[in-house]
């Protein structure tokens, strides 16, 4: 199997989680913003987006043995921080129209924040955190429906841009 299927395998799967949330939010009239759910959206999201980086990965990978592959992305875990800090140092997040990121806590809450080069925002939860926060006694803030839609559209956009061989 070539790294190309390989990324293609991984995008499909972020895809098809990115097109069953923009379905049920813009064709489906189901809210984003509903408290009672948002939690499980907002892992989704992230689950997506660590996908999206890992095809990247992927791609610029030297390694050419599917099970060297296998293992590089493993040893990434779930820590999105790490994945964006390699790609990063591969120099490829321009071809992801990314211009930055950074760390930040809200409240108790570990998130990401992506800076693209059209001035837009991402801010994806760290997919650790967001299941495992059952021992933290603060509540998450909702975050509204349109700037979920808005994400939707993002990470679908950014699954697009993975494929870029510019900067390879």
């Amino acid at each position: 199997m070539k790294k190309n299927q390989i990324s293609n395998n991984i995008l499909a799967r972020a895809n098809s989680t990115l097109y069953f949330l923009e379905h049920a939010f813009k064709f489906a009239n189901m809210k984003a913003n509903d408290i009672a759910w948002q939690r499980s959206v907002l892992i989704m999201l992230s689950y997506a987006f660590e996908l999206i980086l890992k095809a990247k990965i992927v791609l610029t990978s030297i390694k050419e043995d599917i099970n060297d592959i296998d293992q590089e992305l493993k040893g990434f875990g779930h820590n999105i921080q790490k994945i964006l800090c390699e790609l990063d140092s591969r120099g490829v997040l321009p071809s992801m129209k990314i211009t930055s990121y950074q760390v930040s806590n809200n409240g108790s809450f570990r998130q990401y924040e992506i800076y693209f080069d059209d001035q837009k925002e991402l801010i994806v939860e760290d997919f650790v955190d967001i299941r495992y926060d059952y021992i933290k006694t603060a509540l998450r803030n909702v975050t509204s429906h349109e700037i979920v839609i808005e994400y939707i559209d993002k990470m679908i956009e950014l699954s697009k841009n993975v494929n870029s061989r510019e900067g390879l």
